[in-house]
């Protein structure tokens, strides 16, 4: 049998990025197909000096997509968050300074003494191993661990920023108190975005053989004994494996013919107000109580602006008009003058899936495709660790080791 290369990885996403690397540094000749650019979601537009991600990305210090990149060789470079340890939440219109350090709980702030005791309690007892509470979702558990209206509202807030999720009910548990356990060990902000994962992978890629291949739409894999065939509009390739790192679910199941994961529940989406800022607005990090907003400083600190130039995002969990985020913003102090660039995004895909209630991380499709022993899928709908780009990094790593093993 002839074969046009081992493994076929479609979509050059971080997941399928890290597919082809994987699956080339085990000796595998790989071909990488992308119908558009490099990078997806994962890729950052310039304006004016200003670096701006297409949503605010956090990259989370021990998260499994930060294993995944070091383990083919990459480490990212950035800076945790500005002003994190001085957060004010906005709540009933008015800003409370919020207490996210044992110190801060014990000095006070805007916050009553019994809700951050409260709030202390809770984040406290976060269980070790979240997996046994699959069967709930993050809002049950959450009224189950504390009565207080305003305790409940900051730990509300603090998962839908560790997890982009405005949906407690419809998120499991498990995966919610795995994000807040995460979110201890901090986050940075990438140095030139996310676009420096893109660009090192690419280049880690390449240097390990992988033939990239852009403007390449696929159209369906179908897979047959040893032979897995992926056609495109002008021709078919044939290869021992295949790696579907395309979209979510749904698109998949396009390529693939057949859906043999049912309905995995609705995308988690975001809206995004990027603005270039000509100074440092005083109030660095701003998180809505009882509005799914958020606001915060990620230049200077990471790389993402000119020299004296100030980078900051305003997100709405779900969906928020241009004028809320903008009026979030005018919370944190920033004026109509201030403004050097700005960018709003109203509808963002978070993430294709988000793990329910009852099935949680573990109930997640894995990167075996059922059925079939030589076609793998990778995503951030895909694998029992982390959420968002954490999934479809340790996803894309997963398949790509697996596509390795049935190439030899």
């Amino acid at each position: 049998m002839h074969y046009d290369t081992d493994v076929v990885v479609i979509g050059g996403g971080l997941a399928g990025l890290l597919a082809a690397t994987s699956a080339a540094q085990r000796g595998s000749r790989v071909t990488l197909l992308e119908g558009h650019l490099l990078g997806g979601r994962a890729q950052s537009d310039q304006r004016r000096g200003y670096v701006f991600n297409r949503g605010p990305h956090a990259l989370y210090r021990k998260g499994a997509g930060w294993a995944a990149l070091s383990d083919v060789g990459v480490v990212p470079r950035g800076k945790p968050p500005l002003g994190i340890s001085d957060v004010r939440g906005e709540l009933a219109g008015a800003l409370v300074a919020v207490p996210t350090t044992p110190g801060a709980l014990l000095r006070g702030g805007g916050l009553k003494r019994r809700d951050r005791f409260g709030l202390g309690a809770v984040l406290a007892r976060l269980p070790r191993d979240p997996a046994d509470l699959r069967g709930l979702s993050a809002w049950d558990w959450l009224n189950a661990v504390t009565s207080r209206p305003v305790t409940r509202q900051v730990v509300a807030a603090l998962l839908r920023l560790s997890t982009y999720s405005d949906d407690l009910s419809s998120l499991s548990a498990d995966a919610a108190i795995a994000q807040l356990q995460l979110a201890r060990h901090g986050v940075v902000y990438l140095d030139d975005g996310w676009q420096q994962l893109v660009d090192a992978l690419a280049t880690t890629a390449q240097r390990a053989g992988v033939l990239v291949r852009t403007a390449v739409e696929v159209t369906n894999v179908v897979e047959e004994g040893a032979v897995v065939t992926v056609a495109t509009a002008h021709e078919h390739l044939v290869a021992k494996a295949a790696v579907v790192a395309a979209g979510g679910p749904v698109q998949a199941a396009q390529l693939l013919g057949s859906c043999p994961w049912g309905d995995l529940g609705a995308r988690v989406t975001a809206s995004c107000l990027d603005l270039g800022l000509n100074k440092l607005p005083a109030r660095p990090f701003i998180l809505g109580l009882d509005t799914a907003t958020y606001c915060s400083v990620h230049a200077p600190g990471a790389a993402l602006a000119p020299p004296d130039g100030v980078a900051v995002a305003v997100a709405g969990y779900g969906y928020a008009d241009e004028a809320t985020l903008s009026a979030v913003a005018a919370q944190a102090g920033v004026t109509d003058s201030d403004v050097v660039e700005r960018r709003y995004l109203h509808s963002l895909i978070v993430a294709h899936t988000q793990p329910r209630p009852g099935s949680g991380l573990a109930g997640r499709p894995g990167a075996r495709v059922p059925g079939r022993t030589r076609t793998f899928v990778a995503g951030d709908w895909v694998g029992p660790v982390g959420l968002i780009g954490d999934a479809a990094m340790a996803s894309g790593r997963a398949a790509g080791l697996l596509a390795a093993t049935v190439t030899v």
